[in-house]
């Protein structure tokens, strides 16, 4: 019986290290499913964090679409409000030109062009009286500003009148 004892032990200590296998490999699962079940809430953190962040992501998304349509509606504005100056300034430019050729001044000929002194002073006394500034005047009829205030100066000491020698 001794060669048949030693074999049951022998199975004994078989089943003994293969249960210790079966055990450590039993605590080895149990330990690597408590470590994912750890990674699983890493996991969850991290999905919270990544919704938390495409919230914030769409309200910024939000802001910029309101905030570009502020932009655009002033813009719109401004363009408008600069549409409105530019007919404005068209049509001022227009009544000086007409003003210019109702007194026999012609804008675009006048530089260069000598005219006599009988039709600049009258020229120069009807802008005024239409209330045009000297600086408008003297571009109109090509001439400074300085020769605009030397006629003006020259019609208030003359008392409107010509001077005997014909000249301003």
């Amino acid at each position: 019986m001794d060669v048949l004892g030693m074999e049951i032990q022998n199975w004994i200590m078989v089943q003994m290290a293969i249960d210790l296998i079966i055990a450590c490999l039993l605590l080895w699962f149990i330990r690597l499913n408590m470590k994912s079940k750890k990674t699983d809430n890493e996991m969850d953190d991290a999905l919270r964090k990544s919704e938390g962040i495409l919230a914030e992501i769409r309200e910024l998304g939000l802001n910029l679409d309101k905030s570009l349509e502020e932009k655009r509606r002033l813009g719109n504005r401004m363009l408008e409000q600069l549409d409105e100056t530019i007919d404005r300034a068209e049509d001022a430019c227009r009544r000086v030109k007409d003003a210019a050729r109702d007194l026999g001044a012609n804008p675009e000929r006048s530089k260069g062009v000598p005219k006599n002194s009988d039709q600049i002073r009258s020229s120069v006394k009807a802008l005024i009286s239409k209330g045009l500034p000297r600086e408008e005047i003297a571009q109109h009829l090509g001439m400074s500003v300085d020769e605009i205030d030397l006629l003006i100066k020259l019609q208030n000491n003359s008392g409107h009148g010509k001077q005997k020698s014909g000249n301003l």
